[in-house]
């Protein structure tokens, strides 16, 4: 994987603490898919600045032990400095580390969880596959990500708000994690797989700044999907309608968990048979 701060859709610790406020009831919801019990060890992978990895350990209390693995060593600082303030030092510890590639062996994992990352690695499949292979047979995973093209606004002109869609959708490594994650998860093993489609309502301020418009509408201007008129238009229409209190814009997400099954003679720990290709 590339350094995450130079890709496309990345957002810093400030960013992502503002948005997991606005989707805490999805968050809560992919703790409880979870079923953690005492003594038990959680992954959670992309874990960024540590706000779940210390809910968690808040929760599920002291019997259980966190590790949070990011890519961004900024990242793993923060959640460090966040975890020793609270208190939690001996209970969470936090990694740099490469979901596409994990360093744990086999079997490690009583619970994984995986929120809104896999809308960062254009390999989806490899990372998941990495998931699956760390969590101990009867193990859960529950992972998390926007469906990208099912952003949308409420907007006069329906070919230019499609047009916008498919570049806020492609500005993502991959944006159509969400919708590919049940697939694999059956293909490498889990079973009990269950999907939950979760709706994310936007104001207009909100809209521009969590999904990163500004990125995406000089990209879209860039790559000469739109002109330099529509997209005066197309900001001229939504700050009128979020004045008149009319804007609305929403992101439906995907929560996807299951539980890996036990492994069958011949079948490797991410639930493909030994010698295949990923």
């Amino acid at each position: 994987m590339s350094d995450p701060r130079q890709s496309p859709g990345y957002v810093d610790e400030k960013l992502l603490r503002i948005l997991g406020q606005k989707i805490e009831p999805i968050k809560k919801r992919s703790y409880e898919l979870l079923r953690v019990k005492p003594g038990e060890l959680v992954l959670d992978a992309g874990c960024g600045p540590g706000l779940d990895t210390t809910t968690l350990a808040n929760q599920l209390g002291k019997e259980v032990r966190i590790i949070g693995v990011d890519y961004d060593p900024e990242m793993i600082a923060a959640a460090n400095k966040r975890a020793t303030s609270l208190g939690l030092g001996n209970q969470v510890e936090h990694r740099v580390g490469d979901i596409t590639a994990l360093e744990f062996a086999d079997s490690t994992f009583d619970a994984v969880r995986c929120d809104r990352v896999l809308q960062h690695v254009s390999r989806g499949e490899i990372a998941i596959h990495e998931l699956v292979r760390v969590a101990k047979p009867g193990g859960r995973l529950v992972l998390f990500d926007p469906d990208w093209s099912t952003f949308s606004t409420d907007f006069p002109n329906r070919d230019l708000e499609w047009r916008i869609r498919r570049v806020a959708t492609e500005w993502f490594a991959n944006g159509y994690a969400a919708r590919q994650s049940w697939r694999i998860l059956i293909q490498c093993g889990v079973d009990q797989v269950r999907a939950e489609p979760l709706s994310v309502v936007f104001s207009y301020p909100e809209m521009r700044y969590l999904l990163l418009m500004d990125k995406v509408e000089q990209a879209a201007l860039q790559a000469g999907v739109i002109t330099t008129k529509e997209l005066e238009y197309w900001r001229t229409m939504n700050e009128e309608a979020d004045k008149t209190g009319t804007f609305l814009s929403t992101v439906t997400g995907i929560l996807v968990s299951g539980t890996k099954r036990a492994l069958q003679p011949g079948e490797g720990s991410d639930g493909k048979q030994k010698g295949s290709k990923a």
